[in-house]
């Protein structure tokens, strides 16, 4: 009897959407090396000016924020024939300036 998609014969498993150990253990890893170097990069960031400052600062945004996925519009368009019909209204003894 073959499994069917997104059940697996291990009932014990990992549930969906648990990292590994080893993932955990480097996400830990990283962020240590990140905590003990904060006043550096701080320092750092303090020592760029202008478009630099501004494009390292959106580079570490996305760590912190996701990124937002595009969306396409599609449109089903068919040409036909337009054309534009002017309406004169009456202007009922009104006294209308152009």
């Amino acid at each position: 009897m073959p499994f069917t998609k997104g059940v697996s014969g291990n009932i014990k498993g990992r549930p969906s959407g648990t990292p590994n150990k080893t993932t955990s253990e480097h996400r830990e890893f990283i962020q240590s090396i990140i905590d003990k170097q904060k006043n550096k990069i701080e320092f750092e960031l303090d020592q760029l000016k202008g478009k630099e400052y501004i494009q390292a600062i959106t580079s570490l945004l996305e760590f912190v924020l996701p990124k937002l996925s595009r969306t396409e519009l599609k449109a089903d368009i068919q040409e036909t024939e337009s054309c534009i019909q002017i309406i004169r209204l009456p202007d009922n003894g009104r006294d209308v300036k152009n």
